[in-house]
Parts: C-alpha cells; structure tokens; sequence
C-alpha cells in the first residue's frame, strides 16, 4: 500500500498512529518521493528509532511482585536445566533456596548426592593444584632470593680483593682481607715458580739432545774423513780415544 501524498494521511498507515506521533521532517513537502515509501518500512524506520531499552537488574521491592517473579524464574531455569541435561548429556544439580528458606532441586538421572560428591572431589583436586603451585612459586622466589643475596655477597668480596669500597670496613676486615691476599699471592707464587721450573727443565732437555746430535753427526764426519785418508776438519775438532761404536768429537774453540 503506497502512502498518499497528502501528508495528514501518513498517520493513518503509520503502525504508531495511535501514538499520534508526528512524521518526520523529511518526510513533509518531500513531494512525488514520499509516495514511493510504504506505510510497512515507515514503520520500520520508527521501530529502529524506538528500539526496547535494557532492563536494570534489581532487587523488587514489591513482596509479592517479587514472590509471582521468583515462582515464574525458578519454573524457567528447572525447565532449562534439564532441557540442557537432555540435549548435551550433562550431568546438571540445581539448588535453589527461597527468600523463605525453602528448597527447590533438579538433578539428572544420576542423584544429588552423587554429582555432589563428584564436584567434591574436583574442587579439592583444584585447591590442591593451587596450593601446590602457590608452593612452587614460593620455593622459586625463595630460592631466587638466596642466589641474589649470594652473587651480591660473591660481588662485594670481589671488589674488596680489587681494593674497592674499602670505605666501610674495620680494623678486623680489614686484617682478614690481608690475610687473604697473603695466601692468595703465595699460592700465585708457588704455581709461577712451578711453571717457571718445568719450562727451565724443558729446555735443558731439548738443549742436550740437540748437543748430543750435533757431537754425533761431527763424529760420523770424522770417522768418514778419516776412513777415506783425509786430515782433520780445519774447524778445530779432534778425536778423542774411545772405540767406533762410542767416538767422542771435542771442540777446540
């Protein structure tokens, strides 16, 4: 149904006429284009603009507005409980307790006191995860705070040893500190002076081999020049006696 172009007839296909709303502004003089627009999606235009505000949840003050909500909400809720127990296969209990003190319950197939116990058992399955991981973090933080206090402690003997932050100790301290570097620089000696040892007696040891080397290639030259009727070498080397396996060769220089 097509609105007229008469404006006073919009109210009479107007869904809201009987609230004698007024239309709105663009609408009026709007001319050949108000006609193109139905009384069906004017009246959807209004009930976008006047949509159902949210409900404030509070408690009713009225005693027996309260009590008709109370039996209403609680037939709901046991409906849906075990609408949801059937549809999901779930194990659902439901308590309820009136302002009165009485007693509404719904529970599947299985009964109260079992899914009761069973939700026992998860809860203390929980609090003891907790507790257990409430006890991991204190163990972490407490040992945490142990190697803190000791790499601090590990730092500041370190800078003693280096001569700093001396400002702070006594005459006791200080003394300890001492007897400290004491030890410290004798054991540092003593490894200096082993090392220092085993490198003498390494030298020595490659110094007499090569000496030996050389007396006994001078030797089996000599005996060569010798066997072949040539004189002594001119570098001043003569034989000393001894047999052909064990020659001596002595420099004259």
């Amino acid at each position: 149904m097509v609105a007229s172009a008469n404006p006073l007839s919009w109210r009479s296909c107007s869904p809201l006429s009987a609230l004698h709303l007024s239309p709105p502004p663009f609408f009026a003089g709007a001319g050949a284009a108000a006609q193109a627009i139905t009384c069906r999606g004017t009246g959807a235009w209004w009930q976008g603009r006047m949509g159902r505000g949210r409900v404030q949840l509070k408690r009713i003050e009225n005693k027996i507005n309260r009590q008709v909500t109370f039996s209403k909400r609680r037939s709901g809720l046991l409906k849906k409980a075990h609408e949801i127990s059937i549809l999901c296969d779930a194990e659902v209990a439901l308590i309820i307790f009136s302002a009165k003190g009485k007693l509404y319950e719904y529970s599947t197939d299985s009964s109260m006191e079992r899914i009761l116990e069973r939700y026992e058992r998860h809860s203390c399955a929980e609090r003891e995860l907790v507790a257990a991981d409430l006890e991991s973090q204190e163990s972490w933080c407490l040992e945490y705070s142990k190697l803190k206090a000791k790499v601090e402690s590990l730092m500041k003997s370190q800078r003693h040893l280096m001569g700093e932050d001396l400002e702070n100790m006594n005459l006791k301290d200080l003394q300890h500190l001492e007897q400290q570097l004491e030890v410290g620089l004798k054991q540092i000696r003593s490894r200096k002076n082993h090392l220092l040892f085993d490198s003498i007696t390494e030298l020595q040891r490659k110094g007499a081999w090569r000496g030996k080397t050389i007396v006994n290639r001078n030797g089996e030259a000599w005996r060569k020049r010798k066997k072949n009727g040539v004189g002594l070498p001119p570098w001043g080397f003569h034989l000393v006696e001894g047999d052909d396996k064990k020659t001596a060769v002595k420099a004259l220089f």
